[in-house]
């Protein structure tokens, strides 16, 4: 799923895996993306041409016994943008307040719990 707000496009593909992936950029243009949520937890198993446009990444992923999320997709992904990763920032979250020019960021980052940062 893509999706605009503030002139800021969002694709969010959920777990899919490469094949779907392919299918997905077959059959859309997801040139203007700025902030893809990195499909299946940050796994190896990633088409990059989906990350391409994106200047932000952001990975959910805790510990687990699927080796995920994989250290040299996060390091592909650090050379073209910005990685947020919830095992290293807790829950991320995108807002925009005012003319607040990066809509992402966490609760670790601003030192609160996620049920007590205020959501405008």
């Amino acid at each position: 799923m893509a999706c605009e707000f503030s002139g800021i496009e969002i694709l969010v593909p959920g777990n899919i895996e490469p094949g779907a992936q392919e299918e997905l950029l077959r059959k859309n243009d997801f040139s203007e993306i700025d902030i893809v949520k990195v499909p299946h937890h940050g796994s190896k198993y990633q088409v990059m041409a989906l990350f391409s446009s994106a200047e932000q990444f952001l990975i959910s992923a805790g510990p687990n016994s699927c080796g995920h999320l994989n250290d040299k997709l996060v390091r592909e992904l650090e050379s073209i943008g910005i990685v947020q990763r919830t095992d290293n920032f807790g829950s991320i979250a995108i807002g925009w307040s005012g003319s607040q020019e990066k809509p992402v960021f966490s609760s670790r980052r601003l030192g609160k719990e996620w049920w007590k940062i205020i959501w405008h």
